[in-house]
């Protein structure tokens, strides 16, 4: 996921993209506590690797100026 360079959208999708990942964050978090078979852990690594891009994407924007 990439966010937009300019607009009027970008804090609305930058703000998307926090929710999405912290809605991830907080599945994970429910699913660990239980016992996990190798098709869940490989699961919860896929879509944690997905969190991991958003931050990524997030971090690049803020160190651009995060232009609203």
């Amino acid at each position: 996921m990439s966010v937009p360079q300019t607009g009027r959208t970008v804090q609305a999708h930058a703000e998307q993209l926090l929710e999405q990942a912290s809605s991830t964050l907080g599945d994970v978090r429910q699913r660990v506590g239980g016992r996990l078979t190798k098709a869940d852990r490989d699961e919860l690594r896929r879509r944690l690797s997905g969190v991991i891009g958003t931050c990524e994407a997030l971090r690049i924007w803020l160190e651009n100026g995060a232009a609203r």
